[in-house]
């Protein structure tokens, strides 16, 4: 039976995300990563998101334009002042992060920046809406 839950997760069981929006490839505007289009103009091919992602994590030049950017910087600003919340949980709009359990791991459907986000600016947990299937 396949069943959700709110719940929270540390953002250490969660990796950065291979691909935001629909793209994988970091030179893709459309997928709204400011770092990713600050970097573009330096690849000639296809450049992972993931790897783009975990190269500039601990970088703080990189988390400053994260921080500057429309996009990044208002979500950013709500998990450092402890004020995010889920839709779930009083938010408003669609802000629920939705992960799955697949193989014994978590794979983020919803809110591929908020995981980058948290991970990036050490915020230690996260509230989820957690999917998984419970054969038992």
């Amino acid at each position: 039976m396949y069943k959700k839950i709110e719940t929270v997760i540390k953002t250490e069981l969660l990796d950065y995300p291979s691909s935001l929006g629909r793209s994988y490839d970091a030179r893709n505007y459309l997928h709204g990563c400011c770092i990713c289009e600050y970097l573009k103009e330096q690849y000639n091919e296809p450049q992972n998101i993931y790897y783009i992602l975990t190269k500039t994590a601990n970088e703080k030049m990189y988390n400053d334009i994260c921080l500057q950017s429309t996009h990044c910087g208002p979500i950013i600003k709500k998990f450092l002042e402890g004020e995010y919340k889920a839709k779930y949980d009083g938010g408003i709009g669609n802000d629920d992060i939705q992960v799955e359990i697949i193989d014994n791991e978590y794979v983020v459907f919803e809110g591929k920046h908020r995981i980058c986000i948290a991970k990036r600016f050490g915020i230690e947990a996260i509230p989820v809406v957690l999917s998984y299937d419970d054969f038992l």
